[in-house]
């Protein structure tokens, strides 16, 4: 089913008591339009464009709603919830008037349970392959962000998929959200709908991407969730917070986080061609930044700060995580200077993910974002081809946040 739905458009208007105060009613209605722009039943993926504006309260009533409806999430008792709402209230309060909608939303349903997260088909771990490109070093005069997104095609197990065990990344939305607080912003969401983030870019031209960091399996992860950010809360954290790369550099240094399932870091760039890869220690008692310097920088699946150059890489380093890293420094450095979309796009082909097993890891999605036109430009896995060794692939889909 590749047909695009015409948009749903609804209005939202409600109050809500917490604690035995009461919020104020919205000021304005929440706006929220969806339409699918990739995929459907019949494919490996459907892709939704979730558009939302109004208050973080309303969003997070909305997310709350599909959520449960669509996805079927139940809120859980959790542990150590209250520490993680006073957290998110003293840190982060934009996400946590979205826990106040996601609670009423509840509330209204007869659900009990945390109402700080919305997980659902949520994996063990991430792929992929990310390259920074500067203004100076790309036709378009533009910071560029340059995204393989690797990861099975089955369950989160890795397994072929049933109606009781849903492919882990079948369900994948474009969220694009201006909110009544924090920045507006351009995300693709999966796993986890009110407060997470695989990579996104916002209205001051700030993009961030996530990758697992995990080439030893030395993790140390807590298992539950805990007062903090989670792996996939900070890519959206930084997003709604931080205006460039000085300020993410800040809000990474006094924020307090950790990882449920496998520690991975990010890279992080601006509009005037700063960028750099913040990654932590599996015990989480050490941070590293590795800045880019005003080059071209790339990252994959292993740590950059002991090796963040192809040629200080040990030859005895030679995973798939190494052997893509060593690729990039190879496409890159024959590439011209001005690099034209073609030159970019073609340097995420030759280390796209192509493993043929019994359910196969594919390239879920290549996504292009550009900080001065505030864009992104993506297209999505499909499905297999019925010629070996390839893929189904939408066409690539355009999407520009409102100035």
């Amino acid at each position: 089913m590749n047909a695009i739905q015409q948009p749903l458009r609804f209005l939202l208007v409600f109050g809500l008591c917490l604690g035995g105060a009461c919020a104020q009613e919205s000021a304005t209605a929440l706006e929220s339009t969806e339409r699918i722009v990739a995929g459907g039943q019949d494919d490996a993926v459907t892709v939704r464009h979730l558009q939302l504006r109004g208050s973080q309260v309303d969003i997070g009533h909305r997310l709350a709603e599909i959520a449960v409806e669509r996805h079927g999430f139940a809120p859980a008792s959790g542990k150590d919830v209250a520490k993680r709402l006073s957290f998110y209230q003293q840190k982060y309060p934009s996400h946590f008037a979205r826990t106040q909608g996601a609670r009423a939303y509840f509330d209204k349903q007869g659900l009990e349970g945390d109402p700080s997260i919305l997980p659902y088909n949520f994996p063990p771990a991430f792929g992929c392959s990310v390259v920074y490109y500067p203004p100076e070093f790309n036709a378009q005069g533009h910071g560029i962000l340059s995204r393989n997104y690797d990861f099975t095609t089955g369950t989160w197990t890795g397994e072929a998929p049933s109606p009781a065990n849903p492919r882990t990344t079948g369900d994948v939305y474009v969220m694009e959200v201006y909110p009544d607080r924090g920045y507006p912003s351009l995300t693709l969401c999966s796993y986890e709908l009110l407060g997470g983030a695989l990579d996104g870019i916002n209205s001051e031209g700030l993009t961030v991407a996530i990758l697992t960091n995990d080439p030893t399996g030395t993790r140390q992860p807590t298992g539950n969730w805990r007062p903090g950010l989670s792996e996939v809360e900070i890519v959206r954290f930084l997003l709604e917070t931080c205006a460039n790369t000085e300020e993410a550099r800040e809000a990474l240094e006094s924020v307090a986080f950790y990882y449920w399932l496998l520690p991975c870091h990010y890279i992080i760039a601006d509009a005037e061609g700063d960028s750099f890869v913040w990654e932590y220690s599996a015990d989480l008692s050490e941070r590293y930044l590795t800045e880019g310097e005003g080059e071209v920088q790339w990252v994959t699946n292993h740590p950059v700060h002991p090796h963040p150059t192809a040629g200080s890489i040990p030859a005895t380093l030679d995973g798939n995580s190494y052997q893509r890293f060593r690729r990039l420094d190879r496409e890159i450095a024959a590439a011209p200077m001005e690099r034209s979309l073609r030159h970019i796009r073609e340097a995420n082909l030759c280390v796209r993910a192509m493993a043929d097993k019994a359910v196969p890891e594919r390239t879920l999605w290549y996504a292009i974002y550009d900080s001065t036109d505030l864009s992104l430009q993506i297209d999505f896995y499909l499905g297999e081809d019925p010629e070996p060794s390839k893929d189904r692939r939408s066409e690539a889909i355009r999407f520009q946040l409102e100035r």
